[in-house]
């Protein structure tokens, strides 16, 4: 049997598997499935609740190699052992949650669906409707929602939002010392001017 390309490219996200990745597995053999860590976290965090140990769960979650993630295990279950014990026993595959255990070919390293889940909520009151209907209502939300950020960045001064301000802002406290040199068509080269 061949297999469309994409479907090596493509990931299903899920809160929890309830039966999900065998249906998946089924019927469409090449795709892959992750779980959303927020949720996995949420379930961690009623029997485990500490900062600490919300650090050391996040660290195994990003390590982005295999040795990083089972140090990032070791130090948990070192930290405490309860806790390793329960992410063993109800987490599953460190291929679902995993960055390290992630295929390269999926271009994505989301750990949570909370796109998903901002879009549900968005469009949840044409969640019922017709699919014309929710297009309709979907193509009227955004047009409500990029009119209202027209009107609000219109009050803003400069060219740039506020959040990307504060992010400049922020950046320019660290360019002391620092100057650039123009090559006279599309480039730059920035240096520390103590260290010439």
């Amino acid at each position: 049997m061949i297999f469309p390309l994409w479907m090596k490219k493509t990931v299903f996200m899920s809160d929890k598997q309830k039966g999900l990745e065998g249906e998946l597995h089924e019927l469409l053999p090449r795709v892959g499935h992750r779980n959303c860590v927020q949720h996995i976290y949420r379930h961690f965090k009623r029997h485990h609740g500490s900062q600490l140990l919300r650090d050391k769960v996040w660290a195994s979650v990003r390590a982005s190699t295999k040795s990083r993630f089972h140090n990032a295990m070791l130090d948990l279950k070192k930290t405490d052992s309860i806790a390793h014990t329960w992410i063993e026993n109800n987490v599953g595959k460190p291929e679902h949650w995993c960055k390290a255990f992630f295929s390269l070919e999926v271009q994505t390293h989301m750990l949570c669906n909370n796109l998903s889940e901002s879009f549900n909520s968005f469009i949840l009151s044409a969640r019922d409707k017709p699919i014309i209907t929710i297009l309709e209502r979907i193509r009227r939300l955004c047009m409500k929602r990029i009119k209202n950020r027209r009107l609000a960045i219109g009050t803003k001064p400069g060219p740039f939002c506020p959040r990307i301000n504060k992010i400049l802002e922020r950046q320019l406290l660290h360019t002391d010392g620092v100057d650039s040199v123009w090559n006279g068509a599309d480039g730059f080269e920035v240096y520390c001017s103590n260290d010439e």
